[in-house]
């Protein structure tokens, strides 16, 4: 009978416990709002994921949730917007946290206003689309990045590790996206020049073009796709190991550069003209 009761206390001591973990971690939905012309954001979080839209509305919108443990710090400075998150390192926090899929942060800013666009998060997908940028700094963990309809005049960089690279409707200036033991995937992305890097992960691309050099390389993966040009607008370098080769004999001295290699894997790649 007592070890029936110690058993029965446990089990209440447990479901208190878990109880009293969900109140201390409910969610609160948050927001930030401005009306005011805001050329740059900054996004530093982890473990969550970040979606950035250029919309047709004149107020810049910054949606988040927080938890007794997790808290954002919002700060407007002049024309710049920064959203950090300030998290404690609270036990039940890192070990026990239910609700964290459920957590995102979401960006809305008018299209053609943002300038400078830069966002950090680690463990959590970053989405951005529909802007027109300077530049742009988008950096991930684990997770997959997907950049649609952007046009960006200077630099756009993407980085993230073990997710995928999904680019589709770029314009840019100079580009730089690089992932690992995941694939890169690209359709209709135009640049001055680019770099694609990844490891033990395909890069295809569809209508790929650009005004001076494109670097594209991987490891233990295929590369394939359609470049626009001619093969004869290219100076090509072209290597793998163990696999076929479309590019060995092909192109001559042209004014752009074309660099791809890989291991392990066919090249074949095609030209629009």
């Amino acid at each position: 009978m007592k070890k029936v009761m110690v058993g029965l206390v446990l089990v209440g001591l447990a479901v208190f416990s878990f109880t009293s973990m969900y109140v201390h971690n409910r969610q609160a939905e948050q927001q930030f709002e401005t009306r005011a012309a805001i050329e740059e954001i900054v996004v530093e979080d982890k473990n969550t994921p970040v979606t950035v839209v250029g919309t047709k509305g004149q107020a810049t919108k910054i949606r988040y949730t927080e938890t007794r443990n997790k808290k954002y710090q919002v700060n407007r400075s002049g024309k710049k917007v920064t959203l950090k998150k300030k998290e404690s390192r609270f036990f039940w926090n890192t070990w026990f946290n239910f609700t964290r899929m459920r957590e995102e942060v979401i960006v809305e800013v008018p299209k053609d206003q943002l300038k400078k666009l830069s966002v950090k998060t680690s463990n959590g997908e970053v989405s951005a689309e529909n802007l027109s940028l300077s530049s742009a700094n988008i950096q991930s963990s684990n997770s997959e990045i997907q950049l649609s309809d952007m046009k960006v005049q200077n630099t756009l960089e993407a980085k993230t590790s073990n997710g995928e690279l999904i680019l589709d409707q770029l314009t840019i200036g100079h580009g730089d996206f690089e992932t690992s033991n995941s694939s890169i995937e690209i359709d209709e992305l135009d640049c001055k020049d680019g770099g694609f890097k990844t490891s033990n992960g395909d890069i295809y691309f569809d209508q790929l073009g650009a005004e001076k050099s494109l670097t594209i390389e991987t490891s233990n993966s295929e590369v394939g796709g359609i470049l626009k040009g001619s093969a004869s607008d290219y100076d090509i370098e072209s290597r793998t190991s163990n696999a076929s080769n479309n590019l060995k004999n092909v192109g001559g001295s042209g004014d752009k550069d074309l660099k791809v290699t890989t291991s392990n894997g066919d090249i074949d790649v095609d030209f629009e003209e």
